[in-house]
């Protein structure tokens, strides 16, 4: 499960296990704002990392021109 405030109102989420329980708890405070809640079903893990890339979008390749400091800075006998 994934949760998004979308305010700069205050917010607090608090995950809790009471001692005696076989369950824990998830309590959200809220002054004010918007609160979403995305549930992601699954079956499996891999199809959860799909849905939730789905969402959120996928990370995209660094440039080539990003590694040049690193490689330069080490390996610069072969500029």
């Amino acid at each position: 499960m994934s949760t998004r405030v979308s305010s700069s109102a205050g917010a607090d989420i608090l995950l809790l296990t009471p001692p005696s329980a076989n369950t824990s708890l998830i309590e959200y405070r809220l002054i004010g704002g918007t609160l979403d809640f995305y549930f992601f079903s699954g079956p499996k893990p891999q199809s959860v990392i799909e849905q939730y890339g789905a969402l959120v979008g996928l990370p995209t390749w660094q440039p080539a021109w990003a590694f040049g400091f690193q490689l330069c800075r080490y390996v610069n006998n072969l500029i």
